[in-house]
């Protein structure tokens, strides 16, 4: 009798494949719940965190959310200030990619650029790369909070 070392067709396959489809499951339920049984929500987790490790910033961003009262729209003036603080500093392309070093980052067409001012972080998105010159658009704003991490985006209204 030759033994391979899988199961081939017949019930024990199909019994080994809905164990598997249960233990994937169970599995998705005990990552979906935290440890005290809430749901994670908008906080994506870390795989390599800790068992219960939550960042200081989720805990302090929610501590700031839930005592203080909301913060005002940023004005025209702030959004003006922050936008002068988004420097090109050169323009590249290698092949058909276009990317632009903005702020000292390598930045491409769809990624978002970012500037602090006023108690807000600022965030544009990257259109278009030319040789002439890098093409922005408003993309949203955060309210920084003291610890200097962003909360909660805020996409403004035209």
């Amino acid at each position: 009798m030759k033994f391979l070392p899988y199961p081939v067709g017949g019930s024990r396959s199909r019994a080994l494949r809905q164990g598997s489809v249960a233990a994937l499951v169970f599995a998705a339920a005990a990552i979906a719940a935290d440890g005290d049984g809430e749901s994670v929500g908008a906080v994506l987790r870390d795989p390599f965190w800790p068992i219960g490790y939550r960042p200081a910033s989720t805990a302090t961003a929610s501590a700031l959310s839930s005592g203080s009262p909301p913060q005002a729209a940023p004005t025209e003036e702030q959004w003006e200030a922050a936008r002068r603080k988004v420097v090109v500093q050169g323009v590249t392309r290698r092949g058909d990619r276009a990317m632009a070093i903005i702020n000292d980052r390598v930045i491409g067409v769809g990624e978002i650029v970012e500037a602090r001012e006023g108690g807000f972080i600022f965030r544009w998105r990257v259109e278009a790369v030319e040789e002439s010159g890098v093409i922005i658009r408003r993309w949203n704003y955060v309210p920084a909070s003291p610890t200097g991490e962003g909360g909660r985006p805020v996409v403004p209204e035209r």
